[in-house]
């Protein structure tokens, strides 16, 4: 190809803008919905408890998706970035990890990179992914977090 890149140019491949918080974690969630082996999710910050479609139900939040998947036999991988300290990046890792980890034995969470092993102090990574079944990929963006939803009309305020 014109780039000279390892991989082939591909042909009729489905790919959609997801702009927004509300539409990217509708469709993440409906992905997550649909997994029958693995979902893996790489995230900067990850919040267990957000809540993936709105008006938010229970049932709908992150962890809850998660734990019903694993429990039907999904295989879940997460990759957490480890802060450096809470006080400089408020990420919280540590309960993120341990949340999640907490639901199923099918959920397996790591963080990284391990700062004091290698001597990294200055830099994180920025990975927003979530790939369902090696087929279904969200990729850059949104980390999974709370402050990530937002809707076109990017409301200030909600006066309901």
């Amino acid at each position: 190809n014109r780039f000279d890149s390892y991989a082939p140019i591909r042909m009729n491949v489905a790919a959609q803008w997801l702009v927004d918080g509300r539409d990217y974690f509708w469709n993440m969630s409906r992905a997550i919905l649909m997994a029958k082996e693995s979902i893996y999710l790489h995230d900067w910050w990850l919040s267990p408890e957000l809540l993936m479609r709105r008006p938010g139900k229970e049932h709908y939040r992150l962890d809850k998706l998660l734990e019903r998947k694993a429990h039907e036999g999904v295989k879940i991988y997460i990759i957490l970035y480890l802060e450096v300290s809470n006080r400089t990046t408020p990420t919280d890792s540590n309960y993120a990890k341990q949340r999640l980890s907490s639901l199923h034995p099918n959920v397996m969470v790591q963080r990284a990179p391990s700062h004091f092993q290698t001597g990294t102090f200055y830099w994180a990574h920025h990975e927003k992914l979530c790939v369902i079944d090696q087929t279904i990929a969200f990729m850059g963006g949104l980390d999974a977090c709370f402050g990530r939803w937002d809707t076109p009309q990017h409301a200030l305020t909600d006066d309901t």
